[in-house]
């Protein structure tokens, strides 16, 4: 053994390491834009819109303004696939695929009916959503 330091590597053979990597990182990019280009993940462009108000009370009246809520989306077999919760005077948007859904609404101590709804591919289905108040 001598008392030399041991060889690191050659600057070519880092210059090599380095250039490989940047390639491989460029590679990598590109074909996440290829999958993302060819609708490997897609844009969901469908869904629920709506917005939640109530009607009766002491005097009867329905109001158009949107209440606090919040909107909770099963699929058929009762798993939760989403939710929403919006403040008062706000909408409820959540993007689904298409496919059928129960949507079930809640606002403080109103009677919200739960909803079975048909989102079709393409388009936001708009709810009314009307919630009873004594």
């Amino acid at each position: 053994m001598s008392g030399a330091p041991a060889h690191v590597g050659s600057p070519r053979r880092r210059e090599a390491g380095a250039a490989a990597v940047v390639i491989v990182t460029g590679l990598i990019a590109i074909i996440a834009l290829l999958l993302v280009g060819n609708n490997v993940f897609p844009r969901i462009d469908s869904g629920i819109t709506g917005k939640l108000t109530y009607a009766g009370g002491p005097s009867g009246l329905s109001s158009n303004h949107g209440e606090p809520g919040e909107v909770v989306v099963y699929l058929q077999d009762g798993e939760e696939l989403a939710r929403s919760s919006f403040r008062e005077g706000e909408q409820f948007s959540i993007s689904l695929g298409p496919g059928t859904y129960r949507v079930v609404p809640t606002s403080g101590d109103a009677d919200c009916q739960e909803l079975t709804v048909n989102v079709a591919p393409g388009e936001f289905q708009p709810l009314s959503v009307v919630c009873s108040v004594m």
